[in-house]
């Protein structure tokens, strides 16, 4: 047989070959590299708890996903350790195995031509590349649900109703409910549709497939319980917005309206030349609902329970998008449809390089590089030189790059800041410390935004400064100036009031006093006659001719009881076309325990950014809130706008 016979036979099996290759090749790259994200080493490190007892309570019970993911990691890292390739490993190869399911089940049910176009889609999109380059359980559910789907078309359409059958469909229907809850009702979703086409032949056997699913699935009840109980309710997922579906539509094409038009034009150009060839089967009404469904349910649980609505949810139902999207096109035009295959995945590709910048992104919190910084700049100015705090989820995270390095851990003095009480440690800590330099780092975990003022006090000069896109970042504080200091962003407009002109912005001159001042002749005394301090009013268009991102509040208090609800409070108001007066439209407040202690001269600190929505007409108000009526001292409140 000569070559050119050999491709006329082999014509779809070598370009699926090519198309496997280079998604192999995508997810390949960098994929060593990369740091672990906070997810990823959350899995591995619960995984490797060796007390039984402890790896159900601290391991399985504390998710929120059923155990399968951590009891494979758990055998996985037994046999094949913790390097970050061989941890990745599995979901690399869950990944290019989708891809090659996903091309069966579009074959069986619509023609070669199309399973190839959702061969490539799914090979070159950042959307699957991601989820086969990460821990998570995103991407062994989308393989079982995908072999879930081709043992369900060949039981119903192929009549492959053996033993074997039923056992590898029950298996793959209760090993993606093992992987993701969600996924687990999608699988219902997939079951129930099969009584529209189940023959009275096979019943029996079909019922005995659910059957079989549910008593394998019978340890995950209790466990599901456990979890209720243990775990931590999702907190950080916002309710979706109307348009959410076809935000979702956007996303999972690169964000790119370019390949969406592509992907638009294919299918206009398939419909309108298959025009009255190509009938809309059964296989076309089950691509559109298990592409929609999952997004209803999710969309309306989210918006009537909790929301549990991403991106990432969605994967197992994304592949029936692109089934139904591709399935008109016909077998008969191999020229164009070879041509317009190579301009889709061409565009694709250089969508994720070039227009994306996939590879040269930051899409987690990053710990590898954090790591390797602690490390060098320890090395440079002095491990004794540094104190060093670092806002992460568990020390495990960062210990686990400080391992691979096979350099001791730096010794943090703090793993956690939220905000509230751990910046009264934090300011302790800072208060307490006496080395020259003073290192902050955090990832993936919200960062109080008056971290860095309370820093600044002591520590002002910055020698340092990483930023991982918004998502993570390292600094090095100094108490001394330096030739190498970063230049600290000056504020557009800076407010100061020490009370030492015998007036206040309210213009009551009964609250100053002589008996405890911070500095100067005077302060300002709140008492059980006093709830509330003075005010700073302004128009934020009189501020300044700049737009306000963010602004910064500190002030020195002292009291000889413990300051339980006395709060710096800061507020925007506007008024309507009709000129009503929306007051405190935005409120937010810092307690004075979060940072003093009784009889102590201490700073208190609020940080805020603006929000989005404000006008240059609102209207800022600033004050202090004696809640509790408590005799408290004030002085120096400074306000600095950025």
């Amino acid at each position: 047989m000569n070559v050119k016979i050999f491709i006329q036979h082999n014509y779809n099996r070598i370009l699926l070959f090519f198309i496997l290759l280079t998604g192999l090749l995508l997810r390949l790259y960098q994929f060593n590299n990369f740091s672990l994200s906070n997810d990823e080493l959350s899995f591995i490190s619960r995984s490797q708890i060796n007390d039984f007892s402890a790896f159900f309570s601290n391991g399985i019970y504390a998710e929120t996903n059923p155990p399968g993911l951590i009891i494979f990691l758990y055998l996985w890292i037994k046999v094949l350790g913790t390097s970050v390739f061989m941890v990745r490993l599995p979901f690399l190869v869950a990944g290019i195995l989708s891809i090659f399911f996903a091309y069966r089940i579009a074959g069986n049910w619509f023609s070669k031509t199309a399973s190839l176009y959702v061969a490539a889609a799914l090979s070159f999109l950042s959307f699957p590349i991601f989820y086969s380059q990460h821990i998570t359980p995103f991407g062994p559910t989308l393989l079982f649900t995908l072999l879930t789907i081709w043992q369900w078309t060949q039981f119903l359409f192929d009549n492959k109703t053996k033993t074997k059958h039923v056992l590898l469909l029950a298996t793959y229907m209760a090993l993606t409910a093992y992987f993701h809850y969600f996924a687990a009702i999608f699988i219902l979703l997939i079951y129930l549709s099969g009584f529209l086409f189940i023959s009275k032949t096979y019943l029996k056997k079909y019922l005995f497939v659910f059957l079989i699913a549910v008593i394998t699935y019978i340890p995950c009840i209790f466990i599901i319980f456990q979890q209720l109980h243990q775990s931590d309710v999702i907190n950080w997922i916002s309710s979706p917005d109307s348009d959410w579906i076809f935000k979702h539509i956007l996303s999972i094409f690169n964000n790119s309206i370019w390949i969406i038009s592509i992907a638009g034009i294919i299918f206009l150009i398939s419909n309108i030349m298959s025009f009255g060839e190509i009938r809309f089967t059964k296989f076309h009404f089950l691509a559109l609902l298990w592409f929609i469904i999952p997004f209803v349910i999710a969309y309306y649980y989210s918006t009537w329970q909790r929301p549990i609505l991403t991106h990432s949810l969605l994967l197992i139902s994304f592949p029936f998008l692109l089934f139904f999207l591709f399935s008109f096109i016909q077998e008969n035009r191999k020229k164009f449809n070879g041509a317009m295959l190579f301009v889709f995945s061409a565009s694709i590709i250089l969508s994720v390089i070039i227009e994306k910048k996939y590879f040269h992104t930051y899409h987690y919190g990053e710990f590898k590089d954090i790591a390797s910084k602690t490390s060098e700049w320890a090395n440079n100015y002095g491990e004794q030189n540094i104190s060093g705090v670092i806002n992460i989820n568990s020390p495990d995270y960062i210990n686990y790059y400080f391992k691979k390095n096979k350099t001791n851990p730096f010794p943090f003095k703090m793993y956690r800041n939220e905000g509230k009480e751990d910046l009264y440690k934090l300011n302790q800590l800072i208060k307490n410390s006496q080395t020259p330099y003073f290192l902050y780092a955090w990832s993936s975990v919200e960062n109080p935004i008056e971290t860095k003022r309370i820093i600044c006090d002591k520590y002002p000069f910055v020698i340092k400064n990483i930023d991982y896109n918004g998502m993570a970042g390292i600094t090095l504080y100094s108490k001394y100036d330096s030739t190498n200091v970063i230049i600290q962003e000056k504020p557009l407009l800076y407010v100061f009031n020490g009370f030492e002109e015998k007036e206040t912005w309210d213009k009551d001159t009964n609250l100053l006093t002589r008996d405890s001042v911070y500095e100067g002749k005077y302060a300002i005394l709140l008492n059980s006659k006093h709830e509330y301090g003075p005010t700073y009013t302004a128009r934020l268009s009189k501020i300044t001719n700049h737009t306000l991102k963010k602004i910064q509040i500190s002030l020195n208090a002292y009291s000889t009881q413990k300051y339980e609800n006395a709060q710096i409070v800061a507020t925007l108001n506007f008024k309507d076309e009709d000129n009503k007066i929306f007051e405190n439209y935005f409120w937010i407040s810092s307690k004075f325990n979060y940072f003093i202690e009784p009889n102590k001269w201490d700073k208190v600190y609020l940080s805020f950014n603006l929000p989005k929505l404000y006008s240059i007409n609102d209207e800022l108000k600033i004050y202090v809130w004696n809640k509790d009526k408590q005799a408290i001292y004030i002085d120096n409140i400074e306000i600095a706008f950025y």
